[in-house]
């Protein structure tokens, strides 16, 4: 990717630069005419790089380190609402149907067919940053 400046006065160069991402004349992107539209400029994966980059150098000369969290968890237990039989299966036509009867239920009209189950029964247990 390489930046131009769009040939106007030395005082406005800053504020008007062009990239290109192709060849000349084709993919050229005007900031100063986004700026009007009020649009952000589009970023690459070496745009983003390169402010990562810069991020962790500065991060470093300040001596900054990430914070680091570690989780614990004990006697943890995950329950969900499914449902169960032939109304499981994702078809359109349940899928439909689910949805009527999710509107029945929400104004009382009908009882729900959807049992809990456990995803997962009490487990204890840590989660340690691994960077």
């Amino acid at each position: 990717m390489e930046y131009r400046e769009a040939g106007r006065q030395p005082a406005a160069a800053a504020a008007a630069v062009e990239m290109s991402a192709g060849s000349e004349g084709e993919g050229w992107y005007d900031v100063v005419a986004t700026a009007a539209r009020k649009e952000p400029p589009p970023l690459t994966h070496d745009d983003n790089r390169g402010f990562l980059r810069m991020l962790r150098e500065k991060k470093e000369r300040l001596g900054v380190e990430a914070a680091r969290v570690e989780v614990r968890f004990e006697r943890l237990t995950v329950e969900a609402d499914v449902r169960v039989g032939r109304r499981a299966v994702p078809t359109l036509l349940n899928c439909a149907v689910n949805a009527a009867q999710e509107l029945a239920t929400s104004a009382h009209m009908c009882v729900t067919r959807k049992r809990p189950m456990r995803i997962i029964n009490e487990v204890s247990g840590a989660i340690r940053p691994s960077r």
